[in-house]
């Protein structure tokens, strides 16, 4: 099996508000990406937020600090893995909203009633 997956309750120390993390990846050609992105992707973003001073409030704030998180752990990861990948499917819920972000084609959906309403969209190259 080549996934991995993250349950990170209050994974970050910023204001009083309780933000939990939670991210699905996909390993491709073997574990050791996604194992990676486990293990790192919501402590990079914890970073990101502390430097922040305080949790995103606008959604390119939101974006910008996602970005900023998924690049910085596929550069750590990019001259040691060259053959090896991974997916990754994360949400940070919170009190008033719950962000998603995604890279590759792993998808996340919002189950209401019968219907799956799309959170993500697919990047395919």
């Amino acid at each position: 099996m080549e996934d991995a997956v993250t349950v990170a309750p209050r994974f970050a120390s910023v204001g009083t508000a309780p933000y939990d993390f939670f991210g699905v990846y996909d390993g491709h050609c073997g574990v050791s990406v996604a194992w990676a992105c486990r293990d790192r992707l919501h402590v990079v973003l914890a970073e990101k937020v502390a430097a922040l001073g305080e949790w995103p409030t606008a959604e390119e704030q939101w974006r910008e600090v996602m970005a900023t998180s998924f690049s910085r752990v596929d550069g750590e990861l990019a001259l040691k893995e060259r053959e090896v990948g991974s997916t990754a499917s994360v949400a940070v819920v919170g009190p008033e909203r719950i962000v998603v972000a995604n890279c590759g084609d792993s998808r996340a959906v919002l189950s209401r009633g019968d219907m799956a309403v799309p959170l993500s969209s697919d990047h395919k190259v």
